[in-house]
């Protein structure tokens, strides 16, 4: 597992998956604009749930 604590995420496709597509669904722990460029991201707490579901999307993307 990654070191740090929180996953940022700016691709909408995963945040879709995440959030609706997944069961469970994830719940982010918000979500802002990068002050550099500008992008929305949203923060999600990283657990082995969050994980196993960026796993599978990024099987599933290939």
């Amino acid at each position: 597992m990654n070191s740090t604590k929180f996953f940022y995420a700016y691709n909408k496709q995963l945040i879709k998956y995440l959030r609706y597509d997944h069961v469970p669904n994830i719940e982010w722990n918000c979500k802002g604009l990068h002050p550099r460029s500008q992008m929305m991201f949203w923060q999600f707490t990283r657990t082995p749930e969050l994980e196993a579901a960026l796993t599978e999307f990024s099987k599933k993307s290939e």
